[in-house]
């Protein structure tokens, strides 16, 4: 290449040529702010990743296996206590089946209850329902079992969940308190009958026993001891005599 040549593209270079507009001093000002952006970038995206792998592990550790004890495994502060077997239930009313008595607070009303081959069943039942009439079967030997039509009719029902009604005996049977002569229910008198049912709640309990009740009699006796001592009647003697 000619020195002429060299001489005009160097002409020409130095007259296109564009002069900076930021000086050298600025031109590395930005880039330290540019060095310390990607520093703190790299820092920030390094603590993401970490949390990020944390956060994974324990999903995992969760999830992996549904059956692992720490799974099923309950806070203590979250367990409650089950209910005490020994808490009593409020009872009002007890029917004594042998001594044919259901007694509610101070009235003792006598009954009739199941049969030879229908006993009445015992134990703990609560009141579900009343009803103002009800068909229920009834001995009447020797025309055997016949149905009637009972009112003051309230259910019973026992642990099982089997029922059992009470309700006013008809008039013409002499059973109360004597002798059994229904199918499993409690017969009463209609007026105890009618009483009972106007007095019971849903949600009553009434125990049904087959213990006797203590009589008044049995718990007034008085000792052997008590017995007032026996006298001799006095014998006359004649005038004179001294000794019979």
């Amino acid at each position: 290449m000619s020195d002429e040549l060299s001489a005009r593209l160097r002409e020409l270079a130095a007259s296109q040529a564009i002069a900076p507009t930021v000086s050298g001093a600025g031109i590395r000002s930005r880039a330290m702010r540019r060095g310390r952006r990607r520093r703190a970038a790299a820092a920030l995206g390094t603590g993401a990743v970490a949390l990020a792998a944390v956060a994974f592990t324990l999903t995992l550790d969760r999830g992996a296996d549904p059956d692992h004890p720490d799974r099923r495994r309950i806070p203590a502060a979250t367990l409650s206590a089950p209910p005490s077997e020994a808490t009593a239930v409020p009872v009002t009313g007890t029917v004594h089946l042998r001594g044919r008595t259901l007694t509610v607070g101070d009235r003792v009303m006598p009954i009739s209850s199941g049969a030879l081959g229908t006993p009445t069943a015992t134990g703990l039942m609560r009141v579900v329902a009343t009803y103002d009439v009800r068909e229920m079967a009834v001995d009447v030997s020797p025309e055997g079992r016949s149905a009637v039509k009972v009112p003051y009719v309230v259910e019973l029902r026992d642990t099982d969940d089997e029922p059992v009604y009470v309700g006013a005996l008809p008039d013409d049977l002499k059973a109360l308190g004597t002798y059994d002569v229904t199918d499993g229910w409690i017969g009463l008198g209609a007026d105890d009958a009618e009483w009972f049912s106007a007095r019971i709640r849903p949600g009553d309990h009434i125990s049904v026993i087959t213990t006797t009740p203590a009589t008044a009699t049995s718990q007034t006796a008085l000792p052997a001891t008590a017995a007032p001592p026996t006298t001799t009647p006095a014998t006359v003697l004649p005038p004179g005599v001294t000794t019979p």
